[in-house]
């Protein structure tokens, strides 16, 4: 008797530590802040076309790397064994190192270049392949909508565009005008759409290729240095006066951190941890664990059908026919969102009345400007001018953003509907029993 298979997907679990002390929250800045400029050198290392292929698999960069690095290590041991043999008089048959192996050996190597540890560098230049790689894959999905609404292509055009922006090698040979160099396989399509192109055809469409890429392209940074990406050997989770402690890899090396969790992780005592993904949350003060998990998927749709009547309102979220109700007080969660956001507006008004009042001095003022007047009189008008616009400049920049103000909306909406989905989902389950 064969046993089915359970459909996974991937789920995202997350586990909190407690608040942070001041020197915690200092060194773990500092190490994201170290991690983050590491990080943004590799942005810019590896997110041209020559990389494109490349980054498909982080381990030839991380390679190529440690080959680099091993050289240099090579240099400084020359190096250093030259001017030993220097101060002990020892140099007759010795080769003097080159003007190159010199340049080489006083080169940094990466973790010391940002006071981290050789596994930090890995793990961004793994984290760093994985979001270019996506970045290329995406990018070729948001060109293949362009040339589906180009009318002017012709359909021989468009079969050869869309294979090329889904297929890295032929499209990094293109944007390096190495197309001729391409190699053919039996699997591959491309030779057959080549071959349904005329000259004049292929050269519009290579052009048409480097064009969009070059104007669509993105090129990332790591601008806010707040996550890390640290393997099964880098951390684990262990029993500490009864509470569990997450314990991680700090920037010194052989020096390891402990820090309590809010309460127990029970996905991180298995035989392969895996990957976590580490946050620093600044403004709470505390470390965020976020690890994926494959979790059993339940087909609610199998179930016998089962009438139900459900009445959804504000108070509570969802009422059922079976007497059972969820969401409970949804209603003072909304009342919540909606006095903080009116509190928030009345606080505003003060600003947005003074900010208006002074646009319309300044406007009768840039009027009266334009009239001849003497000279003392335009200057006091222009420096009454000025003065207006930098007032109004500094209530924009200290008063009147929005970027927070979405920000802290945006985040009050997504626990909304954080809780609508869960409610959704639970009553699911309940009313289908």
């Amino acid at each position: 008797m064969t046993r089915r298979k359970l459909r996974t997907q991937i789920k995202t679990i997350r586990a909190y530590t407690v608040r942070l002390s001041d020197d915690e929250l200092q060194e773990l800045d500092k190490l994201f802040n170290n991690y983050g400029r590491c990080r943004d050198l590799l942005y810019g290392q590896l997110c041209g076309i020559n990389h494109m292929t490349d980054v498909e698999n982080w381990r030839g960069p991380r390679d190529r790397i440690r080959q680099h690095e091993g050289k240099i290590k090579q240099a400084r041991k020359a190096v250093r064994s030259w001017k030993k043999a220097y101060a002990e008089n020892k140099t007759q048959n010795m080769k003097v190192p080159d003007s190159g192996t010199v340049r080489l050996a006083r080169q940094k190597l990466l973790n010391e270049q940002f006071h981290i540890q050789g596994r930090h560098v890995t793990e961004a230049v793994k984290e760093v392949c994985m979001n270019l790689n996506s970045m290329w894959t995406n990018l070729g999905l948001k060109l293949k909508k362009i040339v589906q609404a180009n009318e002017s292509l012709a359909k021989e055009e468009r079969l050869y565009l869309n294979y090329v922006f889904t297929a890295s090698y032929y499209w990094q040979l293109i944007l390096q005008g190495r197309e001729n160099e391409a190699e053919s396989s039996k699997e591959s399509k491309y030779p057959v759409l080549r071959a349904a192109l005329t000259k004049d055809q292929l050269r519009h469409c290579f052009g048409y290729i480097r064009r969009l890429t070059r104007k669509h392209k993105p090129y990332p940074h790591s601008s806010a240095a707040r996550c890390m990406l640290y393997d099964e050997i880098m951390w684990k989770v262990i029993q500490k006066d009864g509470a569990d402690h997450l314990d991680i890899m700090t920037a010194v090396s052989g020096k390891r951190k402990q820090l309590k969790l809010t309460g127990p992780f029970c996905y991180a005592n298995k035989k392969k941890r895996g990957d976590v993904q580490l946050i620093l949350d600044r403004d709470k003060k505390r470390l965020e664990v976020h690890r994926a998990i494959k979790a059993a998927v339940h087909d609610l749709h199998k179930s016998k059908k089962k009438k139900v009547g459900m009445d959804k309102g504000l108070a509570t979220l969802l009422s059922c026919s079976s007497g059972h109700e969820y969401g409970f007080n949804f209603s003072q969660l909304v009342n919540a969102e909606a006095e903080r956001i009116n509190r928030r507006n009345t606080n505003r008004n003060e600003y947005i009345q003074a900010a208006k009042e002074l646009r319309h001095e300044l406007s009768a003022l840039q009027a009266k400007l334009a009239i001849k007047h003497s000279a003392k009189t335009e200057r006091r008008l222009r420096n009454r001018i000025g003065s207006l616009e930098r007032r109004i400049s500094r209530l924009e920049e200290r008063h009147l953003g929005s970027k927070l103000y979405h920000r802290q909306h945006a985040r009050k909406q997504c626990n909304m509907e954080r809780i609508m989905n869960m409610s959704i989902r639970k009553m699911l389950l309940t009313e289908k029993q």
